[in-house]
C-alpha cells in the first residue's frame, strides 16, 4: 500500500511531465492564496496596533485600505 505522499509525489510528477505550465500556474496560484490568507489574518492585528498607538481614525482606515487593496490585487492577479 502506497502512502498519501507517494501518491501525491506520483500525481505531481505525471503533471509536471506533461503539462508544465499548468504545475505552474498551479503552484503560483497557492501561493497566492496562502498570501491572502495571511493578509486577511494580518488586518485585525493591523488595526489594533493602530488603535494602541492612538492614531487616528483616518490612519486606521487607510491602513484596512491598504491591505485590501493589496489582498484584490493578489487575487486578480
Amino acid at each position: 500500500m502506497y502512502s498519501l505522499i507517494s501518491n501525491i509525489s506520483y500525481v505531481y510528477k505525471k503533471v509536471w511531465s506533461k503539462h508544465k505550465l499548468y504545475f505552474l500556474y498551479y503552484l503560483t496560484l497557492q501561493v497566492l492564496r496562502i498570501a491572502v490568507t495571511l493578509l486577511l489574518a494580518y488586518i485585525p492585528k493591523a488595526v489594533i496596533d493602530k488603535i494602541e498607538q492612538k492614531s487616528g481614525a483616518h490612519y486606521v482606515i487607510l491602513t484596512v485600505v491598504y491591505l485590501l487593496i493589496t489582498v484584490a490585487f493578489i487575487k486578480i492577479v
